[in-house]
């Protein structure tokens, strides 16, 4: 565990370089050099890498040029490709409906927007109060008592046998 003392220059996660300002409880206060304060814990810190005289290559880097793999020198000219976002890819979206008999009968006789035909629609088919639908799927959102209704239309047509899938 490595210990870094007031003024020195230390490296962050994420390549950010710093000066460390103070130690306390564990945790060091240091400044960026963009010229914010952050806390890190000594685990967290590396020393900054000092730059060989005379070029702008780390040690190890400038060791790793003149290896005995590679005979020839580095060169820091060449210009590295920068990383493209990706694309975002829309994804499909799916209909409000499931597109069987009963939805687009809805959708047909009453559009999207129409809650109060459905409602009434429903009702008379089913042969239930209309009040008692009302109160009873009120306190859902829109979307959920038109698929209440449709599902409700769906399992009386289902057993009367009008649809496929009969009970």
């Amino acid at each position: 565990m490595s210990t870094y003392t007031k003024g020195q220059e230390v490296m962050l996660p994420k390549g950010m370089l710093g000066e460390v300002q103070g130690y306390s409880k564990g945790w060091y206060a240091i400044l960026t050099d963009s010229g914010t304060m952050v806390k890190a814990r000594g685990k967290d810190l590396r020393q900054r890498p000092r730059m060989t005289p005379n070029t702008d290559e780390t040690p190890r880097k400038a060791a790793e040029g003149h290896g005995k793999r590679s005979k020839a020198p580095v060169d820091t000219n060449i210009a590295t490709p920068t990383k493209t976002p990706k694309e975002k890819v829309k994804k499909a979206r799916r209909g409000k409906s499931n597109g069987d008999s009963v939805a687009a009968e809805l959708e047909a006789a009453f559009g999207v927007g129409e809650l109060d035909g459905v409602y009434h629609h429903v009702a008379k088919v089913i042969d239930r109060p209309l009040l008692a639908l009302k109160t009873r799927y009120n306190h859902l959102n829109h979307g959920q008592q038109r698929m209440v209704l449709g599902n409700l239309l769906r399992s009386f047509y289902r057993a009367k046998g009008i649809l496929p899938g009969a009970k």
